[in-house]
């Protein structure tokens, strides 16, 4: 599951990543159900089986959401700057990374206010977050990029949206095992209880994947 702004008309809209052949099918006409290549959208080849879908504005000025996979087997991020739907050889698109080991789940988010989406990663072992906040898709330390958490713990997966109208992307995550989300309010990218941050309960079941935007 993904979901991005794919028309520029200023709401989320649905999609999917297919790994077992790397095609995006992403609902381009908003009726939320998927119908075919000429009433929505079809997108790729883009990516390996392996990879994990992501989508962003990944550079300022982007009015539509770009493809992006991050692959865990080598830690890198591939990138849709130009918006064709393709991976482009060259400096047309984006190659970041390492950035992140095999067992880490890629989140992005607009983590500056600036407008363009940023990388980063959930550490489900440690439940620390690392997010790149000068955008040159490397790891530079905790100083020039953010070290974060711990927030969130193995099983849970990681998601991130500005919840109160900052501007900025905060933290959160859904947790399968109890249909529990734990977001982030007041940006300290740690836990503070319900009274403090959200709780969200009983929203999905065992085995669903979360997305988050603005619908």
């Amino acid at each position: 599951a993904v979901v991005g702004e794919w028309m520029g008309r200023g709401s989320m809209l649905l999609g999917v990543f297919d790994p077992a052949t790397v095609l995006w099918e992403l609902d381009g006409n908003g009726n939320d159900r998927w119908e075919t290549c000429s009433l929505d959208l079809c997108r790729g080849p883009f990516g390996l089986t392996a990879d994990m879908p992501v989508s962003g504005y990944w550079r300022a000025g982007m009015t539509k959401a770009g493809l992006g996979v991050f692959r865990p087997s080598t830690g890198r991020w591939y990138l849709d700057v130009n918006g064709n739907g393709r991976l482009d050889t060259g400096t047309t698109d984006a190659q970041f990374g390492p950035f992140g080991i095999a067992t880490d789940k890629p989140v992005v988010g607009n983590w500056t206010g600036t407008g363009v989406t940023g990388i980063g990663i959930f550490r489900p072992s440690t439940g620390a977050w690392a997010l790149d906040l000068n955008s040159n898709g490397v790891w530079d330390g905790c100083v020039t990029d953010r070290c974060r958490g711990p927030f969130g713990t193995t099983g849970d997966l990681p998601v991130a949206g500005d919840w109160t109208g900052t501007g900025r992307a905060q933290l959160g995550f859904f947790t399968p095992a109890t249909r529990q989300w734990k977001l982030d309010l007041n940006g300290n990218s740690l836990f503070d209880g319900c009274a403090i941050d959200a709780c969200i309960a009983n929203f999905g079941i065992a085995g669903d994947v979360p997305v988050v935007g603005k619908w």
